[in-house]
């Protein structure tokens, strides 16, 4: 997954999920020791050129690493990563805004805060796509939308202390 807006026009986005194909290292370099030159990654949404195909002709994009310079306490400081992290697993808060092809989703035990369980059912393009492991109570999700007092009441609640809606 990357973890910074690339070429967010072309795909290359935060949150954008891929397939890695290829790391490429400078000759001589360990791969224990540095940052390789180039991760090549299939992504099946990436609509921007490219020079590099896999045997069966479909996309590479390559991913090099990125520096970013900050200053703290008059230090500059910087630091060199590649912007990808391993995505086998993410989230309910992360998913919020992406569109997935398919998702197994786990609701937990509980409604952790409310809208949590729309957001994890939303981001999947289709039903086919959605999978929900393990199953759970009807009546859970029948519940979710019983809760406008409770909202009232927690609304009445921070607006007594101040807090805005």
């Amino acid at each position: 997954m990357l973890t910074c807006n690339l070429w967010a026009e072309q795909g290359l986005a935060n949150g954008t999920v891929g397939h890695v194909h290829s790391i490429l290292f400078d000759s001589g370099d360990e791969p224990s020791s540095s940052l390789p030159q180039v991760v090549m990654i299939v992504i099946r949404s990436y609509k921007g050129p490219t020079l590099w195909f896999d045997s069966e002709g479909i996309k590479l994009v390559p991913i090099t690493p990125v520096k970013v310079s900050w200053e703290h306490n008059g230090v500059k400081c910087s630091h060199t990563q590649l912007p990808l992290q391993l995505a086998f697993a993410i989230t309910m808060h992360k998913s919020q805004g992406m569109t997935l092809d398919k998702a197994i989703v786990n609701l937990g035990e509980r409604e952790f805060s409310r809208g949590l369980t729309f957001v994890a059912l939303s981001q999947v393009r289709t039903i086919e796509g959605l999978a929900i492991k393990p199953g759970f109570d009807l009546q859970r999700l029948m519940a979710l939308s019983k809760g406008d007092d409770e909202i009232q009441q927690d609304e009445a609640r921070r607006n007594a202390l101040g807090f805005c809606s």
